[in-house]
């Protein structure tokens, strides 16, 4: 392939997954404890040989996503089983595949009276053991470090829990993460009864980006098409002296 398509064509590719990463936070700027990505691109240059020697050719490599593990501002609902947390940590919830790990907090109780998040996974304790409110008979509190007291009954604990490196979370659908490292307790946890963390993503900075995206697209596309046009031009014109 000419080389100023190849490199057209990189440039492309990677402005289309960039497009892809902003629309997903677009989609997702109202979601409970969803956080922002982006991408992480680097340029390769390769050496090429052509007609006028040895030239450096730059394309551009997908190296992943980054997340910005920022917090995202914090909404009072006044519900008793809406969780917060301030500064680090995720809730850990059990399911079929395992424990899942979330900042979003917005839980119920189901009807065995355990604690769930918005999708029925049990919301995990401490000590990694589902958390049952019984009965519910009295007003239910929760102190900064998760302690569930109901009525006049301490029923349990919220688990909060951290990670060496949080970067390497990988998502896992239904606002939760998964991960191959243990996670550790958040020693001093603070948790806020009464309100969720919204999605930390700045709708007006994606947009802005959206429309930088579309630009730079817009510009390597009628790039190759010059390039190609020219292409064809010299095709034709060696067509007609040989």
């Amino acid at each position: 392939m000419n080389n100023s398509l190849s490199v057209g064509l990189s440039h492309q590719l990677a402005l289309r997954r960039h497009m892809d990463i902003i629309a997903n936070n677009l989609a997702n700027m109202n979601t409970t404890g969803f956080r922002g990505e982006s991408p992480v691109f680097q340029e390769v240059i390769e050496q090429v040989t052509t007609a006028e020697g040895v030239q450096d050719v730059a394309y551009v490599l997908d190296m992943g996503i980054n997340r910005n593990l920022s917090e995202g501002p914090q909404t009072q609902t006044g519900a008793p089983l809406d969780f917060a947390i301030q500064g680090n940590g995720y809730f850990q919830v059990e399911t079929e595949a395992g424990p899942r790990f979330t900042r979003d907090g917005h839980f119920s109780v189901n009807e065995n009276g355990e604690l769930v998040n918005r999708n029925g996974h049990l919301v995990l304790s401490n000590g990694g053991a589902p958390i049952n409110l019984g009965e519910i008979s009295g007003q239910i509190s929760v102190t900064k470090d998760g302690t569930i007291t109901v009525g006049d009954a301490q029923v349990g604990q919220i688990g909060v829990v951290e990670f060496e490196d949080e970067r390497e979370l990988s998502k896992a659908g239904e606002s939760l993460y998964a991960s191959e490292e243990d996670p550790r307790p958040v020693a001093n946890a603070n948790i806020l009864q009464g309100f969720v963390e919204n999605s930390n993503v700045i709708p007006i900075k994606e947009m802005t980006e959206m429309m930088q995206v579309m630009r730079s697209y817009k510009s390597a596309s009628d790039l190759m098409s010059k390039n190609e046009e020219a292409l064809l031009n010299a095709i034709r014109t060696l067509g007609r002296e040989a």
